[in-house]
């Protein structure tokens, strides 16, 4: 299995450990990684440095630290647009 494969496994188990109330915890991993939108959701209250109070949109990556810029760059603009 891939790192991009297990990375959605490995962030929900992270947030899902967190003191913050879940109603929404929806990171798809495995052969789901390849679906259009967002790489997770969690709608969540309580105070938590990691995981923002109300919902949020998620967006992951496994690219090289050379194209984080870039690939951040591009996540933006898209999802912006949407």
């Amino acid at each position: 299995m891939t790192a991009r494969a297990e990375l959605p496994v490995l962030v929900r188990r992270l947030i899902a450990g967190r003191p913050v109330a879940l109603q929404l915890l929806d990171f798809p991993a495995y052969e789901s990684v390849n679906d259009k939108g967002y790489d997770g959701q969690v709608s969540a209250t309580g105070i938590d440095p990691w995981v923002p109070d109300g919902t949020s949109f998620w967006e992951l990556s496994c690219e090289d630290r050379g194209r984080l810029k870039r690939k951040a760059t591009e996540d933006f603009e898209k999802r912006t647009l949407e």
